[in-house]
């Protein structure tokens, strides 16, 4: 017997581990964590790797529809590469020359669940290139707060926690043990050197029976628990206060009379246009505050608590206070003692978090979806923010800080998306300090709105890369409805699935094992960051299947896009992407197990001078403060301090018929709608199911291990029972996007839209969402349990 180790990464989740493949005889049968890797790990989906390369369940040809999309019988049948990318492109410019190229939207699988973080950049050059703003993602219920939202605040999108450096870890709506396994071992090792852990989730999962502090927050309360939290550092002087006068818009004076911030132009037509006020405590007079010049040369030293009349040029006075007792204000509306009613958390275990975050130096935090899938969660990431923030470790070694990663050219759409474009991204109007802004996504409801209702215009063509409308994203039934309405839909995907089931051409895509990729920078730790590494194929590509790259540059030379893609030449593409490193794709192949850049991350950087006249290179926003008051907002129609608001369907409400809070979670084996098909991984959870509380169960009628409903306004789903103790009595969990079946273990699928379904998106509506992310409810929807 041949066998061969391949070093190489595993693409299957955002964890991106670094792994050595074994290959015998010339078939893939292991993978193993790669102990020379900073990312060296690997999970039990990484372990399935050859299970999913080799399952029987591949599409395994270019298949194209040849009966109506109202037939339950497709009709496919095989049709030549050559002739379905000649017939995509024909079809695309067909489009763009009759509606314009907005009327073609395109997307793919979310990059932390899927290898298309190895392609999303090429994907985006491809369609910015061809000129569509339409790019159709989950961004907007899976990280938008914490990665855009957070530029309100921090001016950047939230730096990675520092783990191996901190003394205290807060993990707020995220369980790395089964969606990050990288960074779950290296808190692991952080606590066995004496690091402190706080939980806050509404599940006590396996790291939060390992934490010194669990708070089990309702379900989409968590921004009036970060508020209780911001109290207690108000209540018990735990505010570093040199940070917040020096380094954020704490001491920025607000008009009573308007809530706006006071502009230097208020006070002095020569001011600078992003200039503000604030109170010098040295001479209780206003100065101005401009993020080009400072306060110029005098030693003005900021107040940060007081009200003042203001004198403004016409001779009258405006009453102002502080950002800093503004926020003090806010918080004092959520002392623990008040907010537990909302939250569901004791007041102890409140002042307990935040004392210990607070003084157990340096400390940080890592969100996810926890915090994202709400109707009110820009404002609830911005309360967790602000939190942070005053205890002024943004940006310090332990804490949440910008890694230096090793340089790349960056591949975007933006060089190429022509002038205009932009502006007809969907929903940009709904939400213009959204996703359709910054980084430029759009959400489905608008697509739906725009294939159905040809509002604002006509989306006729739609190309996916991955992605399961049906079962992984809000409105399934208005999904179907859209699909089938779509001119000419292209599915790209491993294996088929509901949503494909609607597509006019399908193409099989080869498995990231099957498919070469080069990665500048990982993520998890500094050493992670300055990685750099190139994969290649483990095997070649099953069938007829050919890597998505392939795909994607093979359709921009037949697109006319030749210029944006080297010729064709991914080589010289991937080349052009490492330049900055001098490093070659050659010679990350004479070294597999990737090559570390030299690179050190100096911490605070916005403490550091800048090159040209010595200032302090302060921060991103346009005060050159972190902005605990947000000012983009007010213009925009939006609060610019962090509030918490109950959402419309509250289950503190007086109205009972659904008195239960469904959220969701995340098991190891699984990510969203995939992989319920392979053996290895479904024998782990063979049933769809929910997690409930003794007592809920045993009002319902429920025991252990039966099938039970949910139910709401909504619609009904059908789950196995499971009795969790430690779950609050009027919450359920359960982990959503199931519909395949498992031929080999005989276990049945679930059709997304059948009466008995287990698609948890039947029961999410899309009437109440957040107003500035667009985001959805997933993980804070009311409903019933009723027996079966």
């Amino acid at each position: 017997m041949s066998t061969e180790k391949i070093q190489t990464y595993c693409a299957m989740c955002t964890s991106r581990c670094g792994v050595v493949a074994t290959i015998e005889d010339g078939r893939f049968t292991r993978v193993d964590a790669d102990p020379d890797h900073p990312n060296g790990c690997i999970c039990i989906k990484g372990s399935a790797a050859p299970e999913i390369v080799y399952s029987d369940d591949r599409l395994r040809h270019p298949l194209r529809r040849t009966r109506p999309k109202g037939d339950p019988n497709p009709g496919w049948e095989p049709i030549s590469w050559s002739d379905a990318l000649e017939l995509i492109a024909g079809r695309m410019l067909d489009i763009r020359a009759e509606s314009g190229a907005e009327s073609v939207a395109y997307g793919c699988a979310t990059t932390a669940g899927s290898a298309t973080d190895d392609i999303r950049p090429w994907l985006d050059r491809l369609f910015g290139a061809f000129g569509t703003p339409n790019f159709i993602g989950p961004g907007h219920v899976c990280t938008w707060s914490r990665l855009f939202g957070s530029k309100h605040t921090y001016g950047v999108s939230t730096p990675r926690l520092d783990t191996d450096n901190a003394n205290c870890i807060l993990l707020w709506g995220i369980n790395p043990q089964a969606s990050d396994p990288v960074s779950a071992g290296r808190i692991a090792k952080a606590l066995q050197r004496g690091a402190k852990l706080i939980v806050i989730d509404p599940r006590e999962h396996t790291l939060a029976k390992k934490a010194d502090c669990w708070l089990r927050v309702r379900p989409g309360a968590d921004g009036a628990l970060a508020l209780a939290m911001l109290h207690v550092l108000f209540d018990e002087d735990l505010i570093d206060t040199d940070f917040a006068r020096n380094w954020t818009n704490a001491p920025f004076l607000v008009r009573t009379d308007t809530g706006d911030l006071l502009s230097g132009r208020d006070m002095s037509v020569d001011a600078g246009k992003n200039s503000w006020v604030i109170r010098d405590s040295k001479t209780n007079r206003a100065a101005i505050w401009d993020p080009e010049t400072g306060f110029g040369e005098s030693e003005t030293v900021p107040s940060l608590s007081g009200s003042f009349d203001c004198p403004l040029p016409d001779g009258s006075t405006v009453r102002c206070e502080t950002v800093l007792d503004l926020l003090r204000s806010r918080a004092a509306e959520y002392t623990p003692e008040k907010s537990t009613d909302i939250t569901w958390v004791a007041p102890e275990d409140v002042r307990r978090a935040a004392q210990m975050f607070a003084t157990e130096r340096p400390s940080g935090y890592e969100s996810w979806t926890g915090t994202e899938m709400h109707s009110g969660t820009l404002q609830m990431n911005r309360a967790i923010q602000c939190f942070y923030a005053l205890t002024g470790q943004f940006d310090a070694q332990g804490s949440n800080a910008e890694f230096a990663p090793a340089p790349s050219n960056p591949i975007t759409a933006a060089e190429f998306l022509p002038p205009g474009q932009t502006g007809k991204r969907l929903g940009l109007a709904d939400h213009p300090l959204g996703p359709s802004r910054d980084p430029g996504h759009i959400q489905h409801t608008p697509l739906y709105r725009a294939i159905l209702d040809k509002d604002p215009y006509p989306v006729r063509g739609l190309v996916l890369f991955g992605s399961n409308f049906l079962v992984g994203h809000v409105d399934p039934k208005g999904a179907a409805k859209a699909l089938k309405a779509l001119e000419f839909y292209v599915h790209v995907d491993l294996f088929d699935n509901p949503t494909a089931h609607y597509a006019d051409i399908i193409l099989p895509a080869s498995s990231t094992w099957e498919s070469s990729a080069i990665r500048a920078g990982f993520r998890s730790s500094q050493e992670a960051f300055a990685w750099t590494q190139a994969k290649t194929p483990i095997v070649a590509p099953r069938h007829e299947s050919r890597p998505d790259l392939e795909i994607i540059f093979d359709l921009a030379v037949r697109l006319g896009l030749d210029s944006a893609f080297f010729g064709g030449d991914q080589e010289a593409a991937w080349n052009h992407h490492l330049s900055p490193t001098g490093l070659t794709m050659a010679d990350l192949k004479n070294s597999p197990g990737g090559i570390p850049f030299d690179t050190n991350t100096t911490y605070r950087k916005y403490s550091q001078p800048l090159e040209v006249d010595g200032s302090p290179a302060g921060f991103a926003t346009s005060s050159g403060r972190l902005e605990l008051f947000a000012s983009a907002f007010p213009a925009a129609g939006y609060p610019p301090l962090p509030d918490h608001v109950e959402p419309p369907d509250s289950p503190l409400d007086d109205d009972q018929t659904y008195p239960l809070v469904l959220t969701s979670f995340r098991v190891i084996q699984l990510i969203g709608p995939q992989n319920r098909n392979i053996p290895r991984l479904r024998s782990r959870q063979p049933d769809p199911f929910m997690e409930v509380h003794p007592e809920t169960a045993e009002a319902a009628g429920v025991a252990e291990g039966e099938w039970a409903y949910l139910e709401n306004t909504q619609g009904r789903i059908r789950l196995r029972t499971k009795i969790n103790p430690s779950l609050h009595p009027r919450v359920v969990c359960a982990p959503y996007g199931w519909w395949q079946a498992c031929a080999e273990l005989d276990l049945p699928g679930q059709p997304p839209l059948a009466k008995n379904s287990a698609n948890q998106n039947l029961l999410i509506g899309s009437r109440h969402i957040d107003p500035l992310s667009g985001s959805i409810p997933h993980r804070s929807t009311r409903c019933r349990l009723v027996a079966d």
